[in-house]
């Protein structure tokens, strides 16, 4: 992987995280936030980077409650 996809994955991620904490911060609709979730699952199970997998695993056990309520 070069540095280029190396910069654009990372890039990509923090994206994510930031749309996922401003979802939080304005209350969205919990769809919208459990839409950003599986994005940040789908990247988890699909990156290279070892950082960024644990990134995204910290960002989904923090939001664990949330997965588990709406699978109700």
């Amino acid at each position: 992987m070069t540095n280029t996809e190396k910069q654009t994955e990372v890039n990509f991620f923090f994206q994510i995280a930031s749309e996922l904490r401003r979802a939080e911060r304005e209350n969205a609709d919990p769809v919208q936030i459990l839409e950003l979730l599986d994005e940040v699952e789908c990247y988890h199970k699909n990156t290279a980077s070892a950082s960024i997998r644990e990134r995204c695993a910290d960002l989904l056990r923090r939001h664990e409650s949330l997965n588990t309520a709406a699978a109700r």
